[in-house]
């Protein structure tokens, strides 16, 4: 179960949104409840944008929320058949990675064309300031040590044309 709380107000050619998630989120195995890895007490996003319609739409969103649950590998045992370490879980989602922060900006343009038509011109920089947001975590090969932890997507710039008709 969970909850949402969203408020947008406009002030002519700025408009502000921000909204408030609470997401209790449980997985059933063998007849127990675990948190799920997405279980949070919180997920906030809030975007600033001005129009002006003779240039273009600016935009800057951020969004914040507690790092995801994990299950953490505790260590290895030595396996003689495969040659192997194989990793000792610890508790179901017992563990958080780090929180997540995103920052992104955008911006682009509408070109309305003759019959109906529009032309959107746009260009979107992710994750601004490049933040390490943890996807997972990178044990040693015999699983005693958390060594790195996997990053989700790093800072990215695209942008493209859009036409519609």
């Amino acid at each position: 179960g969970g909850a949402e709380l969203s408020l947008e107000k406009q002030w002519e050619a700025l408009k502000l949104s921000c909204s408030y998630t609470y997401l209790n989120a449980i997985i059933g195995w063998q007849h127990e409840a675990y948190k799920a890895s997405n279980d949070l007490p919180y997920l906030l996003k809030a975007q600033i944008s001005h129009t002006n319609d003779r240039f273009f739409t600016i935009a800057c969103c951020a969004t914040l929320r507690p790092g995801l649950w994990y299950t953490p590998i505790e260590g290895g045992e030595w396996h003689q058949e495969s040659a192997s370490f194989r990793p000792v879980y610890g508790e179901y989602n017992s563990k958080r990675l780090e929180p997540y922060q995103r920052f992104d900006l955008s911006l682009n343009k509408v070109h309305v064309l003759d019959k109906g038509r529009m032309l959107v011109v746009f260009a979107s920089m992710s994750n601004i300031f490049n933040r390490h947001n943890q996807a997972g975590m990178v044990y040693s090969l015999d699983y005693a040590v958390e060594l790195t932890s996997i990053p989700m997507q790093l800072y990215s710039i695209y942008g493209g044309i859009q036409l519609s008709f």
